[in-house]
């Protein structure tokens, strides 16, 4: 009796090797979805950081935020991002308002003051953009006064421990001499009283938060705040690292251009949106071909400021790439054209 050879033949290792490569292709599809499909998945992602920075910032008197960084992948313009980032905001740097605080008179923007800190360095100054003045002052014989506006700051040197500080109102949110009284300047001798202060500081960049898919970005070109095309702050794109921070109250309290940048480059006064933050998610070929707003698979992420509510929605294909396609684009994601699964 004959028996049967050991081992396979040839052509019964020719089918096992077809029907691997069969299932290697189905799996590697399934683990790289098309244009669409990662856009989707980029959306939801994108969504859910921002959700998640949010949750994070309730509680924390600094609040929290998220870098979005613009144009440094290879191919990409400025108009693109394709990366974000958790950002720290560090805590707020509180101290007290020597002598020299120089309220100017008429409709000057602009004060000068001397901020020594007690909880940090003259120097964290440096990094500073908001400030606030009153309440309770260091000094145990100093009364309490009344919290003032938020105003814009710039440390301009630091000497023998005391910053050298500009103040100034901020246009962004409409503060005029008109609508905004400035801080009770420190007095000197006797009746000193010198004027509590807390400045809030620029997001520190920390790890990555989302890595957009490989055929994904962000157009900031598209993206914006508010529903009006004429606004300077509509577009998103060339403006730097964008930073979208949220409050202890989990609403939107700040949204920054050049967040990266150095101390020279930030002279654009951060905003406190009243309007809805619209993030665009396409291709990057549409993006570089400034077809975006063309695209049936593009997706839209609206973050609602009051609330900091984050809401997900398809886009609804434009004619054009003008004021008009995007103010009608927007509207349609602002009504909740909702992303099917």
């Amino acid at each position: 009796m004959r028996r049967s050879p050991h081992g396979f033949t040839l052509v019964e290792l020719l089918v096992v090797a077809g029907i691997m490569v069969v299932l290697f292709g189905l799996v590697t599809a399934g683990t790289h979805p098309g244009a669409s499909g990662q856009i989707r998945h980029t959306a939801r992602s994108l969504a859910s950081v921002l959700a998640s920075t949010q949750s994070h910032a309730l509680g924390r008197p600094a609040g929290a935020s998220v870098i979005f960084e613009s144009g440094t992948a290879a191919g990409l313009s400025a108009n693109a991002c394709v990366r974000l980032f958790h950002a720290d905001s560090p805590p707020l740097v509180t101290g007290t308002a020597v002598a020299g605080l120089t309220v100017p008179s008429g409709t000057s923007a602009v004060a000068l003051v001397r901020l020594v800190p007690d909880n940090a360095s003259p120097e964290d100054l440096r990094n500073g953009y908001l400030v606030q003045f009153g309440g309770v002052t260091a000094s145990p014989t100093a009364p309490a006064q009344p919290a003032s506006d938020w105003f814009t700051l710039a440390c301009a040197s630091v000497t023998n421990g005391v910053a050298i500080c500009t103040i100034g109102f901020r246009t962004s949110a409409g503060q005029t001499a008109s609508n905004t009284i400035w801080p009770e300047p420190t007095r000197t001798g006797t009746s000193s009283r010198p004027l509590a202060f807390r400045a809030a500081r620029y997001p520190v960049q920390g790890d990555v938060a989302l890595q957009c898919g490989k055929a994904v970005a962000i157009d900031l070109r598209f993206s914006g705040i508010g529903d009006d095309p004429a606004s300077a702050w509509s577009s998103l794109g060339g403006k730097g690292a964008i930073s979208i921070g949220f409050d202890s109250m989990g609403r939107v309290d700040d949204v920054m251009q050049h967040a990266l940048g150095p101390a020279d480059v930030r002279a654009i006064q951060s905003i406190a949106p009243a309007g809805p933050i619209y993030l665009f998610l396409t291709t990057r070929g549409e993006i570089e071909t400034n077809t975006g707003l063309r695209s049936q698979q593009a997706v839209w992420i609206v973050v609602h400021p009051q609330t900091g509510h984050v809401s997900v929605a398809a886009n609804v294909p434009q004619a054009g790439a003008d004021a008009t396609a995007l103010r009608a684009a927007r509207f349609n994601a602002l009504a909740g054209i909702n992303l099917g699964r």
